[in-house]
């Protein structure tokens, strides 16, 4: 004890409450201790911690100099944090941290500030989002540490926070310089310990994918989308109020479609509802293209929109009043020109899936437990943004999607969303490898193995049982036709790879990534994503139809 004093232990948070409540706690910790070790020398009066514990935001505060580092940052997304932070905070943090961007979370600052002050032979442990461990979260925590003389030794890769927040964590201890002792990841929600010579910045045991590059030819043409964003209620209507908009008004009939999110795929296998899409140059136009649907977003979105226009401005002034140097975001404002119209439409989307007989879908957010779930859906059903959007309409391109090594590929290369996965078409789609020299066999093997899947899948819709119910039944021991089905399919397309069974199947996709990568770097032209080139790989004619069509 004599060793130890409580002057050594330093903490800043934001809450003047907490900032007490660790003063005393840290005091009388030190009297229980030395009651219970018999220590007889006087520890009272308690220590002046005063100047030890502050008041402050930790992030864009000056820390003292220390050896050890260990707190539970703040879990804010990238986006709630415009709305949630002052502008004078998200001033300081752009000036101190200006490669820090992009999505990252507000937590990835901590990680940032807590390394690059660690001295030599100093360790730390922080707890983060489970997002922590991919896209800009990552670059700016994790890699950004074992890039700079950082070694990860222990770590859990994710696991439910304890406290009232539903979200995934993931718990990292680190150290700057050398470490030659054992590495220990936790794995299977924290459940399982397994000792590895190396812990990267995807805290998996999986082959990492971080050197995976972006392929030319995955990303054009484009062949990925997000679904259309409404960013308003009142654009969506009920089949009631759709029906009798169009009664009232033909002309309106041109800007109503069916609208499908990711809940309604995975559940009732149909759309519910109804969005309003004007597409016009110009307010004229739009309101003569569909009189009672301008109308009505007139009334009911046009001064909502106007108030998101108002708050824009006073927080650009508080900007500027914070730093007169600062980028201006005018999008509010720019897009009153248009106000009429959807806050993202994705006309390149729709124009890529008119072309088509029918699309394949999931929903952007996967859970954990169970395999996402592909659909082919009708082009006259418009895909809300919870939706991620491959223009294919073959059955080949289905069996890929749907196969476990897209799946693998996906867990590794995916942001997280609180407690599930996000499918992200940058990270995941446009590094993933498709299969470069499928024989005509190997393409007859998977349109079959998708062929027998969706028949089944069709014959247990029928009986009321939805998809979600169909792949949530994987997770339970017992023979199961889906189980049996699925395995065929990723055998079909293992052959389609030409990939080895005994081979870890990352490793294999990661190193098909970067010899695709070196053909572009040589001028050659790959193998796109699709059915490009291949005969009789549309033989399914399965998709998900307007249940009402107006």
């Amino acid at each position: 004890m004599s060793f130890v004093s409580t002057r050594q232990f330093f903490g800043i948070d934001l809450r003047p409450f907490a900032v007490e409540v660790a003063k005393v706690t840290l005091m009388l910790a030190r009297k229980l201790a030395a009651d219970e070790l018999g220590d007889e020398r006087a520890y009272l009066p308690l220590d002046d911690l005063d100047p030890n514990f502050l008041t402050a935001n930790a992030v864009t505060t000056e820390w003292p100099a220390f050896d050890v580092c260990i707190g539970n940052p703040p879990y804010l997304g990238a986006k709630r944090m415009l709305h949630e932070k002052t502008a004078a905070e998200i001033t300081a943090l752009k000036r101190d941290y200006p490669d820090i961007g992009g999505t990252a979370d507000y937590v990835s600052y901590w990680f940032r500030k807590a390394h690059d002050l660690l001295p030599v032979g100093g360790c730390a442990g922080l707890v983060g989002t489970a997002n922590i461990r991919s896209g800009d979260s990552r670059k700016s925590t994790l890699d950004h540490i074992v890039d700079n003389e950082g070694v990860i030794f222990e770590a859990v890769s994710s696991q439910p926070w304890s406290g009232d927040a539903t979200v995934e964590v993931s718990i990292v201890n680190w150290t700057k310089g050398e470490y030659n002792a054992p590495k220990t990841l936790w794995l299977s929600r924290g459940t399982v310990k397994m000792e590895v010579e190396e812990i990267t910045g995807s805290l998996s045991a999986e082959t990492d994918l971080r050197e995976a590059r972006k392929l030319t030819v995955n990303r054009r043409p484009q062949q990925i989308y997000q679904g259309q964003t409404p960013q308003h209620g009142e654009f969506v209507l009920t089949p009631e109020e759709a029906q009798a908009m169009a009664a009232r008004d033909t002309k309106s009939k041109s800007a109503l479609f069916p609208y499908l999110i990711g809940r309604e795929l995975n559940r009732t296998g149909e759309p519910s509802r109804f969005i309003i899409d004007i597409e016009a140059p110009d307010a004229m136009a739009a309101a003569a293209l569909a009189p009672e649907a301008y109308e009505h977003v007139k009334k009911r979105v046009l001064p909502d929109r106007e108030e998101l226009v108002r708050r824009e401005a006073a927080r650009n002034q508080q900007l500027l009043e914070a730093d007169p140097t600062a980028r201006l975001n005018w999008e509010r404002r720019d897009f009153m020109d248009q106000w009429w119209a959807l806050w993202r439409r994705r006309a390149d989307m729709l124009e890529a899936i008119g072309e088509l007989s029918r699309y394949i879908a999931t929903s952007r957010v996967s859970v954990w437990t169970r395999p996402s779930i592909y659909a082919f859906v009708s082009p006259e059903i418009h895909p809300g943004d919870a939706l991620t959007v491959f223009a294919f309409e073959d059955d080949y391109s289905f069996g890929i999607l749907n196969s476990s090594y897209h799946r693998a590929y996906f867990e590794e290369r995916c942001s997280k969303m609180r407690v599930d996965l996000r499918y992200t078409s940058r990270t995941v789609f446009d590094t993933f490898p498709w299969p470069q020299a499928p024989t005509e066999g190997a393409v007859e093997m998977v349109v079959a193995a998708v062929e027998r899947l969706i028949s089944f899948r069709e014959e247990r819709l029928a009986e009321g049982i939805t998809l979600e119910k169909q792949y949530s039944s994987l997770r339970d021991p017992g023979r199961n036709p889906l189980r049996d089905l699925q395995e065929k399919l990723d055998q079909a397309v293992a052959v389609a790879y030409g990939f080895s069974a005994e081979d870890d199947v990352l490793a294999q996709l990661l190193a098909l990534n970067q010899s695709i990568a070196e053909e572009e770097r040589g001028g050659v032209t790959p193998r796109p994503p699709g059915n490009a080139g291949l005969a009789n790989t549309h033989r399914t004619t399965s998709r998900i139809e307007p249940p009402v069509r107006l």
